[in-house]
């Protein structure tokens, strides 16, 4: 009797403490999942997520679609992309911020944009109501990258404004922005076929090669095809890790890189703790 009691009393207590570790762990990682940090005085951005449109000009979609596009190249590349649409950079009450270039310059370093180490992050900043918009460039990048992001500015943001679709001409900035700071372009890479395309030229001339006593030249064609599936090979294990990385965090939910997980509620960067140099371009519509 005695001892049943006590196992009684053993299974009431373990119960109470796993209710307890397992509601303090869903406190602990609602804070760093669910809570968007505190960036005051510039707009608080939810840490999960590439795209912050404060200013209400891209839908649901647009956002989903070019979020994908950037948590893929910052997997590719480690080069972190972010989108902040405001109204009006007078929204935000602070002395310095009187020029579009000094509150991205302190929206980028506040947020932390880019790996601390190599500093290549990129700030696209729309601000709609004051018809302006600056590519803020990682210290990485230093001065010499600024004429490449004026082109971009010129060339593929400012002048569609005019035309009123912000949501297209966001996505298309983004997408030169990716092609010329981080070496990649939206959507599948088809280059990834390009193995398998030689193996399945190579072998049947490789064939033809040894039935027509052109040895030599065939075992060429055979080391040829060694490499290519080596090189399948490691294409693979690229894509099994991509597919892994969706199932675990979600295409559209969670950083693919852990070093974006840097923040902390309460005024920390959200991102990989990089800073800006004050390089990059701003124009106007």
């Amino acid at each position: 009797m005695r001892s049943s009691s006590w196992n009684s009393l053993a299974a009431a207590a373990g119960a109470a403490v796993a209710l307890w570790a397992s509601s303090a762990a869903g406190l602990s990682i609602s804070a760093y999942t669910n809570t968007p940090v505190d960036h005051t005085p510039y707009p608080t951005h939810d840490c999960r997520s590439y795209v912050g449109d404060h200013a209400g000009v891209l839908t649901e979609a647009d956002k989903t679609r070019i979020d994908a596009h950037l948590r893929a190249v910052e997997r590719r590349t480690g080069v972190q992309i972010i989108v902040v649409t405001v109204r009006s950079i007078g929204d935000y009450r602070v002395e310095t911020n009187r020029s579009i270039e000094t509150f991205a310059r302190g929206m980028f370093d506040r947020y932390g944009i880019g790996d601390r180490q190599e500093n290549k992050g990129v700030l696209l900043l729309v601000a709609v109501d004051d018809r302006k918009a600056r590519i803020e460039l990682g210290a990485g990048y230093g001065r010499g990258r600024n004429d490449d992001a004026r082109r971009i500015l010129d060339e593929r943001i400012l002048p569609r404004f005019k035309e009123g679709d912000c949501a297209a001409v966001i996505t298309d900035g983004v997408e030169a922005i990716m092609l010329e700071f981080a070496g990649t372009r939206a959507g599948w890479n088809w280059m990834l076929l390009l193995p398998f395309i030689g193996i399945a030229v190579i072998v049947p001339i490789a064939w033809s090669l040894f039935r027509n006593g052109k040895t030599g030249w065939g075992w060429v064609c055979v080391g040829l095809v060694i490499i290519l599936v080596l090189v399948v090979f490691k294409v693979l294990a690229f894509l099994l890790d991509i597919l892994l990385t969706r199932r675990r965090d979600g295409w559209y939910g969670g950083w693919y890189s852990s070093r974006s997980w840097g923040g902390s509620s309460g005024g920390g960067s959200s991102f990989g703790g990089g800073f800006s140099g004050g390089g990059g371009a701003t124009g106007s519509w």
